[in-house]
């Protein structure tokens, strides 16, 4: 739907430029809370003095929305003005990880690496595409060690002042443990030689 709208707005501000490409006389912005006007300006693939078309149009849609600071990004293009509207992503209040067991497959310091790793802190802006990372890197941990069945379940509060609070709720399921393997086909090796190579088999009995 995002796309979609913003390829609409491409096609509306294409159809108020002439066969010309206008140049830019003055860049605005509206809606921005936590990010800077520098920081914003540092991303624009255009500057005053440039001339401005509906292909420069979807550069700065494609370019600020890269950052991950913004849920929307809206262009206005008139009399040489360039309007650029912004709706923020929120500011991360708290993340909380709940409901692991330390050292079953994660503890308290790979977590710590992981909201560093991710940007996923307190007071750092939320992103939804670095949470589905997490989440993604969870699920292959767990699988990993054999919690196949392992969920992750986010719930999230946001406030009146665009500030979001995160919880990742863990369901890590039980270990699935190899009953019994069996080999068929082998000539050349025997079958205790090739579990060895392949570091599998029954559960030893004190690990159970």
């Amino acid at each position: 739907m995002k796309l979609f709208l913003n390829f609409l707005l491409i096609l509306i501000l294409s159809s108020a430029f002439s066969a010309n490409a206008a140049k830019v006389d003055e860049i605005k912005f509206s809606g921005l809370e936590s990010i800077s006007r520098g920081t914003a300006l540092n991303y624009l693939p255009v500057e005053v003095g440039d001339e401005f078309d509906q292909d420069i149009a979807q550069k700065v849609i494609d370019e600020l929305n890269k950052t991950d600071f913004f849920f929307d990004v809206q262009l206005n293009f008139k009399n040489g003005v360039l309007t650029i509207k912004f709706i923020e992503n929120p500011v991360i209040k708290f993340i909380d990880f709940k409901g692991y067991e330390n050292d079953m497959v994660i503890n308290d310091e790979i977590i710590e690496k992981i909201k560093l790793n991710y940007s996923l802190m307190p007071g750092k802006i939320f992103s939804n595409v670095r949470l589905k990372k997490v989440l993604s890197e969870l699920q292959h941990l767990y699988s990993s060690n054999a919690f196949f069945d392992a969920k992750f379940n986010v719930k999230s509060d946001l406030d009146s002042q665009n500030r979001v609070g995160i919880e990742i709720i863990f369901s890590e399921g039980e270990r699935k443990l190899i009953g019994n393997l069996t080999i068929s086909g082998n000539q050349k090796f025997d079958t205790d030689t090739l579990l060895d190579i392949l570091d599998m088999g029954p559960p030893d009995f004190f690990l159970i």
